[in-house]
């Protein structure tokens, strides 16, 4: 769902640039956006699942 808004929330923004001067929309921008949002979500959804998994011995030190 994350992902989803990320990428819709990036078309909205090359849209928008196209109406900007100086600005351009590309596509390529628009994967870029999708493809952190991506990356960012699995790096959080894996990092956190492993602290999560070492909190209990890391508190009864």
């Amino acid at each position: 769902m994350v992902i989803l808004f990320c990428s819709l929330y990036g078309i909205s923004d090359e849209w928008h640039q196209s109406f900007v001067v100086g600005r351009s929309s590309d596509v390529l921008d628009w994967l870029a956006d999708t493809s952190g949002a991506v990356l960012a979500s699995f790096l959080l959804m894996r990092f956190s699942a492993q602290w999560l998994l070492l909190k209990p011995f890391v508190w009864q030190r």
